[in-house]
C-alpha cells in the first residue's frame, strides 16, 4: 500500500510540475510576443491612406503584429500569424484567410479556451473590443456570440463587413479539444489612423 502511495504522489508531483512547465513557457512566448508588437507598432511611420497601407501589409507565419485589448476583461494580448498550436503559445491567432483591420472584411482571431480566451465568455453585448495596427486602432463593438460544431468551417471567410470574430474552444476551461466552438462577433465602430 505504501509503494502505492509513494507511486500516485510521485505521479501528482510530475504532472505538477509539468503544468507549470507549460504555463511558464507559454508566459514567456506571450512576453516575446508583446515586445515584438511594441517594436513594430513604435517603429512604424506612414503618411498613407489606410487603403494603401492594407493593400500592402504582409506579415509571416509566427510573426506578432497587433495588439488585441478587452477592456472590460482586462485583457491584452499579442496577435499572431498564424492558428496552429505553436503560433497560438505567444497569444491570439490570425487566421491567414481572412482579412486585416482595415480591409473591410472578416478578421478571425483565435485562442486557447485555458489561456488567452479563458475570460472571453464574459464579454457582453456592447464592450468594446479594440486591434492596435502599425497603422491604426481599430475598436469594435460586440454584437453577438454563437456555438458551432468545431468541423463547421463556414464560419471563416467573407462577410459584408468588418467583422471581428473571435474563436475559442467551447465548453470554456476544458483541458482537452472539444467538439464545438464559441464565436463572438463584434462590429467596427471606429478608426484611429496613425
Amino acid at each position: 500500500m505504501k509503494k502505492l502511495s509513494n507511486a500516485l504522489l510521485f505521479i501528482g508531483l510530475a504532472l505538477l510540475i509539468f503544468v507549470g512547465y507549460q504555463i511558464y513557457e507559454y508566459k514567456l512566448s506571450e512576453k516575446q510576443a508583446m515586445q515584438e508588437v511594441r517594436q513594430t507598432i513604435n517603429t512604424h511611420k506612414s503618411n498613407e491612406s489606410i487603403d494603401v497601407i492594407t493593400n500592402n501589409y504582409q506579415v509571416n507565419k509566427g510573426e506578432a503584429f497587433a495588439f488585441l485589448r478587452i477592456p472590460s476583461i482586462g485583457l491584452e494580448l499579442p496577435v499572431v500569424e498564424g492558428t496552429d498550436n505553436e503560433t497560438l503559445k505567444k497569444g491570439v491567432g490570425h487566421h491567414h484567410s481572412t482579412w486585416f483591420p482595415g480591409e473591410g472584411n472578416q478578421v478571425f482571431l483565435a485562442g486557447h479556451n485555458d489561456s488567452a480566451f479563458k475570460n472571453v465568455g464574459n464579454v457582453k453585448n456592447g464592450d468594446v473590443l479594440e486591434v492596435e495596427m502599425p497603422y491604426g486602432t481599430f475598436s469594435y463593438e460586440m454584437k453577438k456570440s454563437d456555438i458551432v460544431l468545431a468541423t463547421n468551417t463556414s464560419v471563416i471567410g467573407n462577410m459584408d463587413e468588418e467583422t471581428l470574430v473571435l474563436s475559442t474552444c467551447y465548453p470554456f476551461h476544458a483541458l482537452t479539444d472539444t467538439p464545438e466552438r464559441y464565436l463572438l462577433y463584434a462590429e467596427l465602430k471606429n478608426i484611429k489612423i496613425k
